[in-house]
């Protein structure tokens, strides 16, 4: 298997920076056009992918959205998932579906899980379990910075 092209190995494989490449590869205004074609060119023949996971970093976004149900195989359950995916993936978002089984625990790794920058935002369909054991105290606590939450929990 070939080795993963990077900016670095490109930028030195065409004697250019690899700010240049960087730019190239992003279309940038301040490149040449002739500079962006050999770039583009090149780093295409080396099968160049960008590092998504730095690219979220510099942006600060994953464009992903979580979404935690309690059960793939219940209809409801199979169509909210279709529908959240196909108006996410619309705006330029992938979904990563969680399923909780209806269990409070796996509910809450799901939450940890996804809170950690994994994803931009999640959507969470509570289970049974979590409803009999007045799960809404323990998303309260962990939402307090969003105020409109807490007031609509309260």
């Amino acid at each position: 298997m070939k080795p993963k092209a990077t900016l670095k190995q490109i930028s030195k494989d065409l004697g250019i920076s690899v700010s240049t490449v960087s730019k190239a590869l992003s279309d940038s205004h301040e490149i040449s056009e002739p500079t962006k074609i050999r770039v583009q060119e090149y780093a295409k023949l080396q099968n160049y992918k960008p590092n998504s996971m730095a690219k979220n970093l510099k942006n600060q976004r994953t464009n992903t959205i979580g979404v935690i149900i309690p059960n793939i195989l219940n209809p409801f359950f199979a169509k909210v998932f279709s529908g959240i995916e196909k108006v996410a993936n619309a705006k330029g978002y992938n979904v990563i579906t969680y399923i909780s089984n209806e269990s409070l625990s796996k509910e809450k790794q799901a939450m940890d899980l996804l809170s950690n920058g994994t994803v931009d935002g999640f959507i969470l369909s509570v289970s049974e379990e979590s409803q009999a054991k007045i799960f809404l105290h323990t998303l309260k606590r962990f939402f307090e910075k969003d105020c409109l939450l807490s007031c609509l929990i309260e």
